[in-house]
């Protein structure tokens, strides 16, 4: 089962002022439009805290800071070709190539590619390239 939003700090007030008024969870819960087992949550956790707030979670910090990760995007639009192992020299904080690649595909949605090449031109575009370039010139 996949992960859902979570509750807005103002649907949880609502919850916890239904809850001293004394209606039922399930009065609650349809009220609000939320699971029951969420309002039960709610209601658990501000009678045992008094508080309504949202934890912190836990998980591993980011080793870039919001400032790196728009320099590493400014870069990357200004030379759409530069390599993740140049944008990790010009950067300040010490970052491994695979974070600035990351950083790039999930928040930028800037994911890894080539430029085209551009096609040759054939004998017959040539001729017309110079002949229109010797015209620009003679009239100069």
């Amino acid at each position: 089962m996949g992960k859902s939003k979570q509750t807005t700090p103002r649907k949880r007030a609502v919850i916890v002022s239904y809850h001293k008024d004394e209606l039922s969870i399930r009065k609650i819960a349809n009220k609000c439009g939320v699971p029951k087992s969420t309002v039960a949550e709610i209601v658990k956790r501000f009678d045992i805290t008094g508080k309504v707030d949202i934890l912190k979670r836990s998980g591993r910090p980011k080793i870039t800071s919001p400032r790196d990760d728009n320099m590493i995007k400014r870069l990357v639009v200004k030379t759409p070709s530069i390599s993740s192992t140049e944008i990790k020299l010009e950067l300040p904080s010490v970052v491994s190539t695979r974070t600035i690649r990351r950083r790039l595909s999930d928040q930028f949605g800037l994911r890894s590619r080539r430029p085209a090449k551009k096609p040759l031109l054939n004998d017959q575009q040539r001729r017309k390239k110079i002949a229109i370039l010797s015209e620009i010139q003679t009239l100069d």
